[in-house]
């Protein structure tokens, strides 16, 4: 879907089609390409004048990336929540005169979103936004704003593993591959913030062809710094995780701990009963040996001796067994 924003004589103009107008340096126009149809894609190219090839190659860039400078031409690797999942889209940037395209590779509502939230900021003081420094900061603005969104839900599923790993005696205990899964997932996160503060680096320092006057180049200062304070929170949340693995370590020792109690008292049950049954099954086997003289045997009370003997026998030592917690 291609969305614009157009200023020309301090008056704004939106649209949701390609009727947008061509305007000189007196104006300024902002095209939003929303996961972009080919024919889209190709008017734009057309109609400015743009190099095809940052097109064509955009989607399949792992983390923010630098084309040219002149038009600047520059991809950034995005996350936003939605849905109530972390999604993540790429974002090229192709800055030329009073021209500002933007091309999202995702038909999310949280573009159509971004869009109408930084055109109304810009409609309501046309005079003062009236360039595409000016522009472009409102929008990383807002854009990195979600990002604190997203690292509230990676701490919200970092306390669930920390939560799963805590309670290991139960059947929901969090696996290594979650904890490394999430591990990676920030770390490359971390990788793609890091990535687009030297994009912001070079727009505030003035390496671009893009014109920042002395207001829009503090405020990408705080754009970049806010970029920068979010690393931080990544890599503190990385080192949650490690703090995470070290408790699945220890809920896993403590398991093996208990298992290995529990088959030592089971065995210490079985060596119990054995022995209890084999006194009188020791006894019942030498009297049911073949001999002519066996002691007892021509006394009339011989066997209720060797019963209770037996009896005795095995009381005594279910009695030994029970005071040594054995049974």
């Amino acid at each position: 879907m291609l969305r614009y924003l157009q200023i020309h004589e301090q008056k704004a103009k939106k649209g949701v089609k390609s009727d947008y107008t061509i305007i000189g340096k007196n104006g300024l126009l902002w095209i939003f390409l929303i996961q972009p149809t080919q024919q889209e894609t190709n008017q734009v190219i057309s109609d400015f004048g743009l190099d095809r090839h940052p097109f064509e190659k955009y989607e399949k860039e792992n983390h923010s990336v630098r084309y040219a400078l002149d038009p600047f031409e520059f991809v950034i690797f995005d996350y936003f929540v939605e849905n109530g999942s972390i999604g993540s889209a790429r974002l090229l940037f192709i800055i030329k005169d009073n021209l500002l395209v933007m091309v999202a590779n995702k038909n999310s509502k949280f573009y159509h979103e971004l869009f109408e939230n930084v055109s109304t900021r810009i409609e309501k003081n046309t005079a003062k936004n009236k360039s595409t420094a000016r522009i472009l900061h409102t929008f990383l603005q807002e854009d990195i704003e979600e990002n604190y969104d997203v690292i509230q839900k990676l701490e919200e599923e970092i306390s669930r593993l920390q939560d799963k790993a805590a309670n290991y005696e139960t059947t929901q205990v969090a696996s290594v591959q979650e904890i490394v899964k999430l591990k990676r997932k920030i770390f490359k996160m971390s990788r793609r913030f890091w990535a687009s503060t030297k994009i912001i680096f070079l727009l505030k320092a003035g390496f671009t062809n893009v014109k920042i006057d002395a207001e829009t180049s503090k405020m990408l200062v705080d754009v970049h710094d806010t970029f920068l304070h979010q690393i931080d929170i990544a890599t503190a949340q990385k080192e949650m995780l490690s703090d995470v693995m070290n408790i699945y370590s220890t809920g896993i020792n403590n398991r093996l701990a208990s298992i290995s109690n529990d088959l030592n008292h089971i065995m210490k049950q079985l060596s119990s009963f054995a022995l209890i049954l084999l006194i009188p099954t020791l006894i019942a086997s030498i009297y049911g040996m073949n001999f002519a003289n066996i002691p007892l045997q021509d006394n009339a009370y011989g066997f209720h001796i060797l019963l209770i003997s037996m009896a005795a026998i095995v009381s005594f030592l279910f009695y030994i067994f029970r005071r040594k917690n054995w049974l």
